[in-house]
């Protein structure tokens, strides 16, 4: 009776390993389409935020695949053989240093930041520390403490990621991309708590019999990610540039219906001169200003100049 239990169970075991495979290899499918679209688009458009967000998505293909190899040869019993667990650590650290270099610079600039010499300075720290962490991995084998520091480094980077969309969520003008934030948002803030037990089932022996979490937690989420960037592609970055330099492109101008006068005033605006300034410069009351400023508003669906700057700065020119 116990072992007939007991070979249940480890049927049981081998299907949900076996459809998690299934799972990873759809998301790393996904996440290589999701690749493909960006480059695409990259190659006909050339901005900036989509050469990040290639880097981005090329960091967590890595990552799957690593995933996706590790679980194959934990059914194929080549869990031990080195040439397979080389080039699975390959992939991982891999596409962990890739994520956390690109990450925190794509979204930054999807939000409409400036890339400042302090932030790119902050936003290369993880980085950086990871690049360490590898080479005291290499140098010192034995060193079982730095297991851990990659996926410390990676959820953190995730975390980091998240600040940044919430502190500048209501900066956002465009509502497509509002959406696919949010829904980011909310699925990663989901999934969260499942990466900290996947982290803590390997450390307590307790909890080992739930480590099936960890067979569907990351590859789920990586399929929502991935399906998520697809549609964000096509329906938000599928377009030509808004700014080139500090000028106002065509498909701008065209795409808003704006003026020339409208152009002048939004290129003072996006350097940060007043009402009153933009009055004197182009020779206009105080009232025209205005009145121009809130039809370029309501052309281009922003409610005031912070937005209006994060929406031109988000589809500049690389």
């Amino acid at each position: 009776m116990h072992l007939c239990r007991l070979c249940q169970n480890a049927g049981k075991e081998n299907f949900m390993e076996h459809f998690a495979l299934l799972n990873y290899l759809l998301s790393f499918t996904t996440g290589c389409v999701s690749i493909g679209i960006s480059l695409l688009i990259y190659t006909q458009y050339r901005k900036e935020v989509i050469r990040f967000y290639a880097l981005f998505l090329g960091g967590l293909a890595l990552i799957q695949a690593a995933l996706t190899v590790y679980l194959y040869g934990r059914l194929t019993g080549l869990e031990t053989d080195r040439t397979l667990l080389g080039f699975a650590e390959v992939l991982d650290k891999g596409g962990i240093l890739l994520f956390i270099f690109s990450a925190p610079f794509f979204f930054t600039r999807l939000m409409g930041r400036e890339i400042t010499s302090p932030s790119r300075i902050l936003h290369l720290i993880p980085g950086i520390g990871m690049v360490i962490m590898i080479i005291l991995k290499a140098l010192f084998s034995d060193a079982s403490v730095l297991f851990v520091v990659p996926v410390l480094l990676l959820y953190g980077t995730i975390a980091y990621c998240l600040i940044v969309v919430a502190v500048n969520f209501r900066r956002i003008g465009n509502r497509t991309l509002k959406k696919a934030l949010r829904v980011f948002f909310f699925v990663s803030l989901t999934f969260f708590p499942l990466f900290v037990f996947e982290i803590l089932w390997e450390r307590f022996p307790a909890l080992a019999a739930y480590d099936y979490f960890e067979l569907f937690s990351l590859p789920t989420y990586f399929f929502v990610i991935n399906a998520l960037s697809i549609l964000l592609s096509i329906r938000y970055f599928n377009q030509p540039p808004y700014l080139t330099g500090s000028e106002l492109t065509e498909y701008f101008k065209n795409s808003f219906e704006i003026t020339d006068r409208e152009e002048e005033i939004v290129s003072l605006l996006a350097k940060g001169q007043s009402y009153n300034q933009i009055a004197e410069a182009l020779f206009i009351s105080y009232k025209t200003v205005d009145n121009h400023v809130c039809n370029i508003y309501q052309k281009t669906s922003v409610r005031n100049r912070v937005q209006l700057s994060n929406l031109l700065q988000a589809n500049r020119e690389a």
